[in-house]
């Protein structure tokens, strides 16, 4: 099963921002599923968590928020595809964090850990070095736009070009196997034809 891969842009760095969007992407086969939504923020969440900075970067003013899915709404949502699943994000503090403001909105708080990204690439990938190689190229590669949807896409690119390579590994060691298994094979024909001779 393909891990989700999670992100969220958020109102600010510090400890009491709040997170403005999330997105996350899996695969299915070959594919990359991507959902994303703003967040319209609690009414418990401070004002002065919003930074004009952090807006800067993610392009997303404050009011096109007001007309966003409510929060409880988008943790709901959520936490139906999260829960029993491996999550993954490249910030894990930041993006726990985040979550964390949207899972202790619901009663009982869903149980959703997320861990890190490149932690679980190394354990993933780690026998097939190319392939982990290819993981951390393809990430760095992709432009990362600061929008929760097509950041975590990002990582489903980059899990799935590590999957590609260390399939295409898998194959190339069964093809070696059997041509190996075929040369004896008819290796040993030849001997057995000229003992009959």
């Amino acid at each position: 099963m393909s891990p989700i891969f999670i992100d969220f842009e958020a109102s600010g760095l510090g400890e009491d921002s709040w997170p403005v969007e999330i997105g996350v992407a899996w695969l299915e086969g070959d594919a990359i599923r991507v959902r994303t939504s703003l967040i319209r923020p609690h009414s418990d969440w401070p004002s002065s968590a919003w930074s004009p900075q952090s807006a800067r970067i993610h392009a997303i003013a404050r009011d096109a928020l007001d007309a966003a899915p409510t929060a409880e709404a988008v943790a709901r949502e959520y936490a139906a595809l999260l829960t029993g699943a491996i999550v993954l994000s490249d910030a894990p503090d930041y993006d726990g964090r985040w979550w964390r403001r949207l899972a202790t909105l619901l009663d009982p708080a869903p149980d959703v850990r997320i861990g890190d990204f490149e932690a679980a690439a190394f354990a993933e990938f780690r026998r097939q070095p190319h392939a982990l190689d290819w993981v951390f190229e393809t990430r760095e590669r992709t432009h990362a736009p600061h929008r929760a949807g097509p950041d975590a896409r990002r990582l489903a690119k980059a899990w799935r070009e590590g999957v590609r390579r260390s399939s295409g590994s898998a194959r190339y060691a069964q093809a070696r196997q059997k041509g190996g298994a075929d040369l004896a094979a008819r290796a040993g024909g030849r001997e057995a034809h000229r003992r009959h001779l």
